[in-house]
């Protein structure tokens, strides 16, 4: 594996994130215009999708450069969610049946940007979505084929592989889940109450069930890889408490 250079992580300083995103601009404001239902306050959500499609293109891109610089020699593992994180369920007409997934207008360029400059990257799905419907629907063209290319095939990940699944009924176990966990950064969890993770605090962090199943994902991969900069970005907040993630806060994927 050779070795990320200054020049690869330079293509991702702050003008230059700055300087692509003005190119991808017109394109998101084109989609967001056809994509958004009439309504008297359809500029004003244009407005508010655009913002947010301006901080996912430059978190994912920033996140990467820092991992890029820490980690020169080993290789950076993105792992994308899919639901309001880079994609969005279409609907039949009598929204009972899912037709299509609708991807950011970012995000094709997005990845052949990162592609194109950095040697040492592999793209991966972190999803909710059941196994055998992520490898359907890498292949229709109406879900999330666009995308496959870009994917490592190993690199698809679903929480349906999670056994057993996290309800939250356990707080002694979910407790020393984060404690022990080689990727989750304490100092992050600090609240106002406490400075560590405790059983009083644990539930205070915001976690849900899908959160503990992708960070168990994570554990495995890190455990298999333990050079690899792993990072998921994902509109569940739990890469907010990992030492490398893109929790998109006002930054998720919504047409409204």
């Amino acid at each position: 594996m050779e070795k990320i250079t200054e020049k690869e992580t330079s293509r991702f300083s702050e003008a230059e994130i700055d300087s692509l995103w003005q190119t991808n601009k017109k394109a998101a404001e084109d989609f967001f215009e056809k994509n958004l239902r009439p309504s008297i306050y359809k500029e004003e959500n244009k407005e508010k999708c655009l913002k947010r499609e301006e901080k996912f293109f430059k978190m994912v891109l920033a996140e990467i450069a820092k991992a890029a610089q820490e980690n020169p020699d080993n290789k950076v593992k993105l792992l994308f969610d899919i639901d309001e994180t880079i994609g969005r369920a279409q609907f039949s007409e009598n929204g009972r049946e899912v037709i299509g997934t609708l991807l950011r207008p970012s995000l094709l360029s997005l990845l052949e940007y990162i592609k194109s400059n950095l040697q040492n990257i592999e793209f991966g799905i972190l999803s909710t979505r059941g196994v055998a419907n992520l490898k359907q629907q890498l292949e229709d063209p109406k879900h999330l084929a666009p995308i496959k290319n870009f994917l490592t095939e190993s690199a698809v990940y679903s929480t349906e592989e999670v056994s057993p699944s996290f309800e939250l009924d356990d707080v002694s176990r979910d407790t020393k889940f984060l404690k022990n966990h080689p990727l989750i950064d304490l100092e992050k969890t600090a609240t106002v109450d406490a400075k560590e993770i405790n059983e009083s605090t644990i539930y205070n962090l915001g976690l849900y069930s899908a959160d503990f199943q992708k960070l168990a994902i994570i554990q495995k991969i890190s455990q298999q890889e333990p050079k690899t900069a792993i990072i998921p970005v994902d509109d569940y907040i739990f890469p907010k408490y990992i030492k490398r993630g893109v929790y998109l806060k006002n930054a998720d994927f919504r047409l409204n």
